[in-house]
Order: structure tokens, then sequence, then C-alpha cells
């Protein structure tokens, strides 16, 4: 908590790549989807605002933009903005009937998942398909009738789940949707991440108030839930100035390099964002004048990462590094990739983020200046940030609709 605060007192530093003077001034072009995909799992794409014919990719491996074609005559892409990605899927809804399809843009395939309407979800928001959903993430290939769809939904962010490969399974809303504070006030419970562990089978969420739950969904009708350790989690929460999110990550233990049958430990990332940053990198604090209601882009500026070992129900904080890995957190199912083993073109002990407020901005008829800009990669060690294809500068932050996410193509290639 100490880094944070440090950090917090001084502006947010934005360090150069290496390999270029300006972001903005990459080399974009595009190439062929297939001269990407290797046998060997690829490193994420980060997935950017589609054409009317693609969807348009930026790889960071080969640091180009790689062009995939969208279905031909296909009218599921022609109002649909991509919430998330998992195993290789995109997630999108049509914002003309909120419908949720899952897309596999490498193979052109779409999954229609069941409808949302029957859930507890405001006819105002669902009119509007502007805040019913917030994530959705699969713990295999859709094709499997092992498959669990679990998502974050309404305003309240409930947790549900369905069964895609059953025509008849609708979805199933799982959870408490409240809690008693202190004074004893029915609070909402407002899930943030929910994330999947191949070796242990189970779904694990944490809500706003810092709870972890692990859920055990492979008996359908009836889905079993496990409160773990939330000791010590209030203080991972910087409260003064900033918006405290919160990722989940599954991750494979330094002696392993990943996938499903090996050893995967659970992260829990606190992630700082700053509501208004000035252009010239200093905070606006709640309490002072608004400089003449001009409105400034949020930022995020820090991250704390611990490790929950759930056999234990113990909880460490990772101080200065994060075993090697890189980490990929934002719309996405959350991953981590060993960046000093298999994947040395990325740089270890990172996080490399995408924007996790931006979703409710997607709508471009909306007036707000910002939305979908906070991506960089976040250094764990020295605390700095660094941009990742877009500037990470206040003074170059621009509107991005729809926000960019990561995405996984090899699992993609792998999963058909």
């Amino acid at each position: 908590m100490s880094s944070v605060l440090r950090l917090i007192s001084r502006k947010v530093t934005c360090k150069s790549l290496n390999h270029v003077a300006s972001i903005g001034f990459l080399n974009r072009f595009s190439t062929k989807a297939d001269q990407l995909i290797s046998p060997k799992i690829s490193p994420p794409w980060l997935m950017l605002p589609p054409s009317t014919e693609s969807y348009n990719f930026y790889s960071l491996a080969q640091n180009k933009v790689v062009s995939l074609s969208k279905v031909e005559e296909s009218h599921y892409d022609d109002y649909s903005v991509a919430l998330g990605s998992s195993h290789g899927w995109l997630v999108l809804l049509n914002k003309r009937n909120c419908d949720l399809l899952l897309s596999n843009p490498v193979s052109n395939r779409h999954i229609k998942l069941p409808p949302i309407h029957i859930l507890p979800i405001p006819k105002s928001d669902l009119r509007r398909c502007l805040g019913c959903v917030s994530k959705v993430i699969i713990n295999c290939s859709p094709d499997d009738l092992n498959c669990r769809a679990v998502m974050i939904f309404g305003p309240s962010n409930r947790l549900a789940f369905c069964v895609p490969g059953h025509n008849t399974s609708g979805w199933t809303p799982i959870g408490a949707t409240t809690y008693k504070d202190e004074e004893g006030r029915n609070i909402a419970r407002e899930y943030e991440d929910v994330v999947y562990s191949t070796t242990k089978h189970l779904f694990f969420g944490v809500t706003k108030s810092g709870d972890f739950e692990a859920w055990d969904l492979r008996d359908p009708l009836a889905p079993k839930m496990t409160l773990l350790n939330k000791e010590g989690n209030n203080q991972l929460h910087l409260k003064m100035m900033c918006e405290p999110l919160q990722h989940l990550v599954m991750a494979p233990t330094p002696n392993n390099s990943g996938g499903g049958g090996e050893e995967q430990v659970l992260l829990g990332l606190n992630r700082y964002v700053m509501i208004q940053v000035r252009p010239d990198g200093s905070y606006v604090d709640d309490h002072e004048p608004r400089d003449n209601g001009i409105k400034y882009p949020y930022m995020t500026i820090a991250f704390d990462v611990h490790k929950y070992d759930v056999d234990a129900d113990s909880v460490t904080y990772m101080d200065g590094s994060l075993d090697g890995l890189s980490l990929f957190v934002g719309g996405n199912h959350s991953f981590a990739l060993p960046a000093a083993g298999d994947y040395p073109e990325l740089k270890p002990n990172s996080i490399y983020f995408t924007d996790s407020l931006g979703l409710q901005y997607f709508n471009t008829d909306t007036k707000e200046p910002y939305g979908g800009h906070d991506i960089g990669i976040y250094d764990y060690r020295d605390a700095t940030i660094s941009p990742c294809y877009y500037p990470c500068d206040v003074k170059s932050l621009e509107k991005i609709t729809p926000p960019p996410i990561w995405f996984t193509p090899a699992a993609a290639n792998n999963i058909n």
C-alpha cells in the first residue's frame, strides 16, 4: 500500500517503448491472420475498433495489425459491440435487441446465448441495452456439453450462469444480492470480476465489498458456493482519491508454463483509477474547485496484487514481483502468461490492462468526451506505466469506441 500512496503523491509517469519514439506513430499495417497463428500458443492480441468488413487486432509479438473478415451476410455484427473475450471467443452484445452471442473471429462461427430479458434488469436498461451486461466468461469451448457461461449483469452487477450446450438452458441467477453493513442497511453486493480455474474446476468471483467466492457449477441444477477468506481485503482499497476496481486472474505457478492440466494460483488485483487527471498529470481532488467545469479523463495509476491459497484459505501480498508473469486484465476473461519463459516478447512482472470503465461509453451517441482510453502496461517492479499501441500520456488521450479488449487467437484456433 505504501508504494501506491507514494505514487499518488506524484504525477503519473509514462515511459516510452524502446522501439518507438511515440506510440502514436507505430508502423500499423495489416497482415494475414494465418501468418501469425502458429502451433505454439500465440501471445495475446489487442482488439481494436472494428471496421464494417473486418475485426482488427494488434499483435503484441509481431507489432502489426491483423484484420479478420466478418461473416458475409451476417446480421449479428451490424449492431453488435464486443463486451469481452474468453477462450478465443468474443462476447458480442446486439445493441438493438440485447441478444448475446459468442463469436469466434478465426472460424467465423456464432453461438447464441440465452436471452437476458427474463432476468431482473430494468426495462429502461433493456430498451437501451446499456448496463445490462458487464462481463461474460466461459470455462471451455461452447461446443462442449460441460461448458458453463457466467455473466455479471444488471445495474447491481449480479451473477448468473447458463449451459451453452443445452438449447433449453436459460440464465440462472446465483449469489446473494445484498449484504448488511455495520449499520444494518442492505447494500448491493456488486460482483466486479469472475475467473475460472481449470485445475480446481471452480469459478471464482469477487464483490465490491471484498468477498471472495468459489462456485462449483458442474451440476447446473445444484450450484454450490464456498465463501473464501476475505481477511485484509478492506485495507487493499485506496479510497482517498481513486476508484478501486478488482480483477481476478488464474495464473500458472512459477514451475509451470500455464495450461489446463497444470497447477494454477488465484491472484487478486486491486486497480486504482484516478477519476480525473489534468493535462499536466496532476490529480483533481473531489474537494477541489472544478476548473470551470472542465472534465478530464480518468486514468489507472497503480495496481496491488495478492496471491490467494484456496486450500489454506490464506492471502499473501506480492511485493514488487509477479514471479515473472505478464497479467492481462480488462473486459476479457483475465489470464497470465510466463513472460520469462515461452513469451520473451512480453514484459515480465507487468500488467497489461485495458479500460474497465469504458463499456458505459460504448454508445457512439454519448456526449462523454472520454471512454475506452485507459490502456497501458503497468510495471509492477518500478510502478510505472508504458503505452500499448495507444498513447498513455494525458494530453494524447481520446475516446475509443468500442473499448479495446484482449483476445487469445491460439485458443480460438485450438478449440475448434
